[in-house]
């Protein structure tokens, strides 16, 4: 007796549920926590069939399983999504035995169940976040990915679908002119425009997260160019739905968005679904990247050699920044001249003597590391050696002055002040010896920055050129501002020289701005007798820069060249 009291008390003061019914299904025991779980208490329970419980949310097929294992004498176990007394639904992990007499007959079912509806709940919550954008609550780009290679997989061979990637325009801009919050309302909003423009086709719309969306149109199209055409329509109607203003925190504004397309499969042969899945995504947003380089609010589709600048340009990097740490890139220099080929000055020029390849044209290299702050290394590698070149000069005696161009990137970042400063100190250089030369685009970006770093290096003795002229956004109220030394002239001016509006006009205009602003002037790119006159007698002091005079020499010729 003493035994069944202790086992009793056990299976009472139990977490999991334990209940007994009879042959007929009538309930003859149920625990402490079976009470507690569903809500109903023992005297409500017992006598009733454990229909009492069912939600109805249970597949028929699970209790016909259930039925099926326990006619045959065997334990069932499995899931039961259940309801309790109040009608709220719970989740058990139910282990259900038939009690079998002496002659192997059914007398009793015991069933012992274990709530795991928080579990469960946790579960799909994981699940969600594995699957799903949580801002938006759409496939993300995981979920995507999958879906395609279920879609890969079936492929026939015989039908085309497309992927277009759907990008909002200047969000970055937004964040930080309104807040974080703001832009998250506005990703709403505009997911939620593109469901309902999207409603009423066969697709699946999925967020890759931030301000990226994907669209997947399934293989209906018999041909490329079918598919092409299905395609393209949806993208214009997707540009088209932004032209309408969004409604975000009591304010009303409109954006763009750059959509990029590939038609999936480009190939019959498909190896690997999820290798190809991830293939096509990263296709449509590299066609994505080409849209927004044409300004955004376009729609462009994806061609190979677009994958082949990326990769092209990776590489570049890549082997650029090993380039600037194995110091491969080599400083050249082209003088500066007066009319009668003295040299006054001269600019500094990089070049890449790749270790395999040979020379670099520096058109291929300097955009790349312009797209990063790879720019601020080559920057800083070129200042570096200038200011080790003009401390040689010095000390020879040669006091002329070189000018080196400063990326925007450069230019923006908040130690640059200081760094150049202590760099001339490094190299105790006379600070009027090195020219900065920057575009005039670097001058409308933030112009209270621009002017507070120009006038603290020109204070120290530091000297500015404006490069390229009257190509840019020449305001005559900017430059005003900025204590700037020198202006040049850009090349193509020059080269218009005999055309009396194109090029004669335009210089005398610019000599006589620097002239009335005390500044000196840089006539780049003068290749000719003629040109050299013209400049000649339209000032004698300009300063020439061309063939005409000197191509750019390694460094260490250009200083022989002196001599």
């Amino acid at each position: 007796m003493s035994d069944l009291k202790n086992l009793n008390t056990a299976i009472e003061q139990s977490n999991e549920c334990v209940i007994i019914t009879n042959i007929e299904g009538e309930i003859e025991y149920v625990n402490r926590a079976f009470s507690d779980v569903t809500g109903y208490t023992k005297g409500e329970l017992i006598g009733q069939n454990p229909r009492i419980l069912q939600s109805g949310a249970t597949a028929k097929t699970t209790y016909e399983r259930l039925w099926n294992k326990l006619k045959a004498g065997e334990t069932w176990r499995g899931e039961l999504l259940n309801k309790r007394k109040d009608g709220s639904n719970y989740v058990v992990w139910a282990t259900i035995t038939p009690v079998l007499d002496e002659n192997d007959r059914i007398t009793h079912f015991i069933g012992v169940e274990e709530d795991i509806t928080e579990r469960k709940a946790d579960e799909e919550k994981l699940h969600f976040l594995a699957y799903y954008e949580p801002l938006t609550s759409l496939p993300n780009r995981f979920h995507l990915s999958e879906l395609m290679q279920q879609v890969l997989a079936a492929h026939d061979g015989k039908h085309y679908g497309a992927l277009l990637l759907v990008d909002m325009d200047r969000l970055q801009h937004i964040n930080d002119a309104r807040g974080y919050e703001f832009g998250s309302e506005l990703i709403k909003r505009f997911a939620e425009r593109l469901k309902q423009e999207l409603k009423g086709r066969e697709h699946t719309l999925a967020h890759l997260g931030a301000d990226a969306f994907a669209v997947l149109l399934p293989e209906d199209a018999s041909s490329i160019q079918a598919a092409k055409n299905k395609a393209e329509a949806v993208g214009q109607l997707l540009l088209a739905t932004t032209e309408q203003p969004f409604h975000v925190m009591r304010e009303e504004l409109k954006i763009s968005a750059s959509i990029g397309c590939v038609i999936y499969p480009e190939t019959n042969v498909i190896m690997h679904s999820k290798i190809e899945a991830e293939r096509i995504i990263r296709s449509a947003e590299t066609a994505m990247h080409q849209a927004k380089h044409k300004g955004g609010n376009s729609f462009e589709f994806y061609k190979a050699k677009f994958s082949q600048q990326v990769q092209q340009q990776f590489e570049i990097e890549k082997q650029l920044r090993h380039a600037i740490s194995k110091d491969e890139l080599e400083l050249h220099l082209q003088s500066q001249c007066l009319h009668s080929g003295e040299v006054v000055s001269a600019e500094a020029l990089v070049r890449w003597n790749h270790s395999r390849d040979g020379m670099i044209s520096p058109g291929k290299f300097i955009p790349v590391a312009e797209q990063s702050d790879l720019i601020v290394d080559v920057d800083r590698w070129m200042l570096t050696r200038v200011c080790q070149l003009l401390a040689d000069l010095q000390k020879q005696g040669k006091h002329l002055s070189i000018s080196v161009n400063i990326s925007a990137r450069h230019f923006r970042k908040s130690d640059f002040e200081d760094w150049i400063d202590a760099l001339i100190k490094e190299y105790e250089i006379p600070r009027k010896s090195l020219v900065l030369e920057v575009t005039e685009g670097v001058l409308i970006d933030d112009v209270s920055d621009v002017v507070a770093k120009m006038q603290g290096l020109s204070r120290q003795g530091v000297e500015f050129s404006i490069d390229d002229f009257g190509t840019g956004y020449s305001s005559l109220s900017y430059i005003s501002q900025l204590p700037v030394h020198e202006l040049k002239i850009d090349q193509s001016f020059v080269q218009s020289i005999g055309d009396r509006r194109a090029g004669d006009g335009v210089i005398e205009t610019v000599i006589s701005i620097a002239n009335h602003m005390s500044m000196r002037v840089v006539a780049e790119g003068v290749e000719t007798k003629k040109q050299a006159e013209f400049l000649f007698k339209t000032d004698a002091n300009v300063v020439m820069q061309g063939f005409y005079y000197a191509r750019p020499v390694e460094a260490t010729q250009w200083r022989a060249s002196l001599k």
